[in-house]
């Protein structure tokens, strides 16, 4: 299986409601080529966070891979479980900050 690489252009801002918004597109590149010995993956990310109450958010997390190439479902079925962890870590986060 050949290493993998990723570019992405990304997009931080905040919506009129007040809520917080986050967006990650691949792209490419002339400064960063598609190298021969390597896969170009690409991912399709949309987080936003919006407060719904004093002390109390609402996180939407969008996540969409292309590993590119032909992954073993068994790393495909990690990288799908270590997404959903990062959603259950980022609660955790802010749930210890009120």
């Amino acid at each position: 299986m050949k290493p993998r690489d990723g570019l992405s252009n990304n997009l931080f801002t905040s919506l009129s409601d007040g809520s917080l918004l986050f967006v990650g597109l691949p792209t490419t590149h002339e400064s960063w080529p598609e190298q021969p010995n390597r896969v170009r993956a690409k991912m399709n990310l949309a987080i936003k966070i919006k407060e719904i109450s004093p002390g109390l958010c609402k996180m939407v997390n969008v996540v969409q891979f292309d590993m590119g190439g032909t992954i073993p479902a068994v790393l495909v079925n990690f990288y799908i479980k270590a997404s959903l962890g990062w959603s259950v870590r980022t609660q955790h986060y802010f749930q210890e900050r009120r």
